[in-house]
């Protein structure tokens, strides 16, 4: 069964947010652990769309963030059971 991703917000292009859902869906795939996860998007996003970006992969948590206008995603994997946060600041 493929992995899929449910955004739940998202302030990015269109361009922007396929790249960045590949990029989780890979990162999913070739680690297990949430801070590896995480530590490759970041790695990613800062590589391609210029630092800095700030992930955070997990089962339960809240945020409240300031982001900058177009860099902003918030999404779900595993039947919504972990969280994959993104922004830049």
């Amino acid at each position: 069964m493929a992995k899929t991703i449910k955004v739940q917000v998202v302030d990015m292009e269109k361009d922007m947010q396929d790249q960045t859902e590949a990029q989780i869906l890979q990162a999913f795939d070739d680690f297990s652990k949430e801070e590896k996860i995480a530590e490759e998007i970041k790695k990613f996003m800062d590589g391609k769309f210029a630092p800095s970006w700030n992930v955070i992969v997990g089962k339960n948590f809240g945020s409240h963030v300031v982001t900058m206008t177009k860099s902003y995603l918030f999404a779900s994997l595993h039947n919504d059971e972990i969280s994959v946060l993104i922004w830049k600041s």
